[in-house]
């Protein structure tokens, strides 16, 4: 059904029982709908971009999952519940395959932490284990989550690091004021916004700002590239995917690092 990071709410679709209807939390951005399906329709909830929401946690979907490297400091891992207490199908074992390729991304990690404190590490080498690493967990089996990663997720101090995502995007927010060639896209309620995701007015204004970003060693994500799709998608949508810029802005960085991806930021724009 038609959505896209710009609603709020999502337009779900007339669905009849035995359908299931898939809703994600974009960016962050979102609270909890007023969703009103039919009986014997299910709802599954993705909560990847803000696990600690008000809405994932007073959730009434049949099922959630989040991927939950996308918020933590991990190489893998997942998670799924049921909020209405549907039975969960058995803990899988960690596969040979899994800890392998998790062992990959976490040297990987490692590797860009040694070189972004300085150490003389050559960005190829961490670069290049990343990728292999991330095809190897896209390896089509079913696995748990490594011992590290999960020993990380047991003990990491959740809120304080979902804060200080909130508070660097505050920062940045701040700096950037109200451009003319873009709008800052705002998360609803006690949402925390997974990063700085801002709609650039052209393509063309897009790609220099993304260029200048990476010449300053800042590197955007894609968080929803659809040039390449399975299912069509609208034209609305397609527009908005060559225009919306995502800034990392989580635990890892300052307000001092915010303000000076505000002020690229600007300089890539005025280009």
């Amino acid at each position: 059904y038609p959505d896209n990071p710009l609603r709020l709410t999502p337009e779900l679709p007339p669905a009849r029982p035995g359908d299931v209807v898939f809703v994600m939390n974009y960016f962050g951005l979102r609270t909890r709908p007023d969703m009103k399906v039919r009986d014997g329709v299910e709802i599954i909830e993705d909560h990847s971009h803000d696990l600690g929401s008000a809405w994932a946690e007073g959730s009434r979907a049949d099922f959630c999952i989040a991927s939950l490297r996308k918020t933590l400091p991990i190489s893998d891992g997942g998670a799924l519940w049921s909020p209405v207490g549907h039975l969960l199908p058995p803990a899988p074992p960690l596969t040979e395959q899994r800890r392998r390729a998790g062992a990959t991304k976490l040297t990987a990690m490692m590797l860009k932490a040694m070189y972004l404190s300085g150490l003389p590490v050559e960005k190829d080498s961490f670069r290049s284990l990343a990728v292999r690493g991330e095809r190897a967990l896209s390896y089509p089996a079913v696995s748990a989550i490594t011992e590290v990663s999960r020993g990380v997720v047991d003990s990491y101090p959740l809120d304080m690091w979902r804060q200080a995502r909130r508070d660097n995007r505050t920062v940045l927010v701040k700096a950037m004021g109200t451009p003319a060639w873009a709008r800052v896209l705002e998360p609803a309620g006690d949402s925390v916004a997974f990063s700085f995701p801002v709609l650039v007015d052209t393509p063309e204004r897009y790609e220099r700002i993304r260029t200048r970003l990476i010449e300053a060693n800042i590197f955007p994500t894609v968080l929803w590239p659809l040039e390449e799709t399975v299912l069509p998608v609208g034209a609305e949508a397609r527009d908005i995917s060559r225009r919306l810029l995502s800034i990392h802005c989580d635990g890892r960085y300052t307000a001092a690092d915010m303000l000076r991806v505000a002020e690229v930021l600007r300089s890539g724009a005025a280009d």
